[in-house]
């Protein structure tokens, strides 16, 4: 029997009436009708191409879709692959919703999962639910949540959260599952986009945290003792798993090293050889301050769009009703934490960052130093906000003198911020409306009316922050409808094998990730040259010529592809003298394979290995125009042959006359398990946790009924 107090149930109607309102204010970007935006539209991309791969048994490491095929772990630490919660996506599907909309639900249950979790975070620091809730609701409807629609960020903002709520309830009371969920959200963060914002983020909370709460961080560290010493092995366990995390990153760090890869718009001007390297420029051209001034030069919410920074009207009343409360420890804890990233993420403002970029070696790898403001300072803010403003909310004056005096604050409050607002000549209906029903809603609250009224506190407060953005939602949705993507390019994949590309397909110059080679061609032919050679998928050869990595002719290498010349261009040259009896001169053009044939046929196909067979009267040099890299094994009848970097870019190698069987892989067998290892881990983990947790919650009920 579940056993709620009235409290509770007030709570539990608010939390479903928030959600309800949230959903309304987004309902065209949750049904499509209004589109993705910038960023979020590669992830989407990114993460259907891995959420379908892996219903088909293969743990997609090449994406030979992406600029004629890159490996695929770049994509797959951005999204964070092992995030056992991508199992909704296909959870959703698989009952008939459509992909997109699956996706869209998803990501809405994600933002939710990590606003609760906010919810949960604030409660612990304030020991109130009406601080917590109120923390809560100005968070979720600030623009942190219109950022489902537009970037990633709440695939670290999410397991951020958790994070440090887990963080603050293991030091409170030692249980597995605290700790459990330390780990996960620690994995998550560390195998999702970049994780040094994650680092930084932490790193700079230890260091005001433990001045700031230094009794408290000795006592932590005491009861940590004991309980690892009573736990020896769920310790060891936990301390794998940890170290497993690293992992991924450590592999594709080391990888962007090997100069088989380029990413000439992130590594631009860097001096650095690692191709993940920034410069200094690059990165400090748009900061926190500069995201702060683009937001504030909208001032007018007719024309609100993403990117923008926005918090409900009611959060600045709260902001200037705190400013007469004391200042707390914890306040000044937030303010040192907050403020010292503040400074990291405000290059033009102090050398910090320029200090830390020449001295930390992680700082030279992520670049938008604005992200910050998303991941941290919003959160702390509404914090800080809410806490300062906790007296006006929680507490009731006892005299009646003090009850006319918060209630004049209060008006002198508003009537303030009233002011501010028709001066600006801009304001919308909805601002008066909330500031209206603010006034109402903190003068019941000075005159203690809602102390023992919890479900009119909730409500009233709930009115009070949402009527506002539900109009300036509106207008995102207005001015967002015709601009929005809905023609995804992973919705038109098939993962099934197509011997020929349509025209169209290459990027051109400015490419984001590719392989060097291929980046190379991009760069130096015209658009059109480069994407009719790649129209067809497979090209058989009579003539090889052998090619120079420096100084060849690109003008020649764009006239053989444009005549379909037979002859193909290799690199680098064998070391296998028998092989140069291929080398001859022949009549004619290249043989372009448009589909299965007595000659070749296409025997099993999947994006990290392929095998066809062969019958040619000849021998012949055979090019795929998926790009080469190292890591790609070409097996000719069983036995591993030489694979050759053809034609600049791409993957070639000899065909003797007769039937032959060609395999290509990418990978090795070992490094295809340890990816299903790692997500089989991450999904234990996860299942632990809900496991730990239900009984968690058992227990509670008992000792409730007792």
């Amino acid at each position: 029997m579940k056993i709620y107090t009235n409290n509770q149930r007030s709570l539990l109607l608010a939390f479903f009436l928030s959600f309800v309102a949230w959903v309304f204010c987004f309902r065209a970007f949750i049904s499509g009708n209004a589109g993705l935006f910038e960023d979020a539209v590669p992830y989407y991309d990114h993460i259907k191409f891995f959420i379908d791969n892996i219903v088909r048994g293969t743990y997609p490491l090449w994406d030979s879709y992406w600029n004629a095929g890159v490996p695929n772990e770049f994509f797959l630490r951005r999204m964070g692959s092992f995030n056992p919660l991508f199992i909704l996506v296909l959870i959703f599907h698989k009952v008939g919703i459509p992909y997109m909309l699956s996706y869209l639900m998803f990501m809405v249950f994600y933002f939710f999962l990590g606003m609760f979790g906010f919810f949960l975070l604030a409660r612990h620091l304030f020991k109130d639910d009406r601080l917590a809730f109120t923390a809560y609701l100005i968070l979720m409807f600030s623009s942190i949540g219109t950022r489902i629609f537009d970037s990633y960020f709440m695939l670290v903002i999410t397991p951020l959260v958790w994070f440090f709520y887990f963080l603050f309830a293991f030091a409170e009371k030692q249980k597995k599952l605290f700790l459990l969920g330390i780990v996960l959200a620690f994995m998550i963060l560390m195998t999702t986009y970049v994780p040094f914002y994650f680092i930084a983020i932490f790193l700079a909370f230890l260091m005001f945290f433990v001045p700031c709460y230094f009794s408290s961080f000795k006592k932590f560290l005491v009861n940590f003792w004991r309980f690892s010493y009573k736990n020896k092995i769920f310790i060891a366990f936990c301390v794998f798993a940890i170290m497993i995390s690293f992992l991924p990153g450590v592999l594709f760090f080391l990888e962007g090293k090997g100069g088989e890869l380029a990413m000439p718009r992130r590594h631009h001007i860097s001096t650095d050889q690692n191709i993940l390297g920034v410069s200094n420029y690059t990165i400090t051209r748009w900061a926190i301050p500069e995201d702060i001034l683009y937001s504030y030069t909208f001032d007018d919410f007719r024309r609100f769009c993403f990117a923008l920074l926005y918090v409900p009207v009611f959060g600045f009343i709260l902001f200037f009703l705190g400013a007469f409360s004391a200042i707390t420890r914890r306040t000044v804890f937030l303010l040192l934490w907050g403020g010292f990233v503040f400074l990291v993420g405000s290059p033009r403002l102090t050398p910090l960052y320029d200090f830390l970029y020449n001295h930390v070696f992680f700082f030279r790898y992520f670049r938008n130093l604005h992200f910050f403001l998303w991941f941290l300072l919003l959160p702390i803010s509404v914090l800080l906000v809410v806490g300062q403003a906790g007296n006006f909310l929680r507490d009731v004056p006892q005299t009646k003198a003090k009850k006319v005096f918060l209630s004049v604050l209060v008006l002198l409050v508003h009537l303030g911020v009233f002011i501010f607002v028709f001066n600006q000549g801009t304001a919308i209906m909805s601002t008066y409306l909330a500031l209206g029903l603010s006034l109402m809603f903190f003068v019941l609250c000075a005159l203690g009316v809602l102390k023992e009224r919890n479900t009119v506190f909730l409500l009233f407060l709930l009115g009070a922050v949402v009527v506002q953005p539900v109009q300036v939602y509106g207008y995102l949705a207005k001015n967002s409808r015709s601009s929005g993507v809905k023609d995804f390019e992973y919705d038109k994949v098939s993962l099934d094998f197509s011997f020929t590309r349509q025209r169209g397909y290459s990027r051109g110059a400015g490419l984001y990730f590719a392989t060097h080679w291929y980046n190379f061609l991009a760069e130096n032919l015209p658009g059109d040259a480069l994407d009719r050679y790649l129209q067809y998928k497979f090209v058989v050869y009579d003539n090889v010529e052998w090619m120079p990595d420096q100084d060849f002719n690109i003008s020649r290498v764009q006239r053989i592809f444009a005549e379909n010349q037979n002859i193909a261009l290799v690199s680098p040259h064998p070391s296998d003298e028998a092989s140069e009896d291929f080398i001859r001169k022949g009549a004619g053009q290249a043989l372009l394979i448009e589909g299965d044939s007595d000659q070749f046929q296409l025997l099993r196909y999947n994006t990290n290995d392929l095998t066809i067979r062969t019958r040619f009267d000849s021998p012949k040099f055979l090019v795929y125009t998926d790009t080469f890299h190292k890591d790609w094994h070409a097996y000719l009848n069983g036995k591993e042959t030489d694979l050759f970097r053809a034609n600049v870019a791409f993957k070639g190698l000899w065909l003797p006359a007769g039937e032959n069987i060609i395999r290509l892989k990418f990978g090795n067998n070992i490094r295809h398990l340890l990816n299903f290892a790692f997500m089989a881990l991450f999904y234990g983990v996860f299942l632990v946790i809900i496991f730990l947790w239900r009984k968690d919650l058992r227990s509670s009920r008992s000792m409730a009924l007792k």
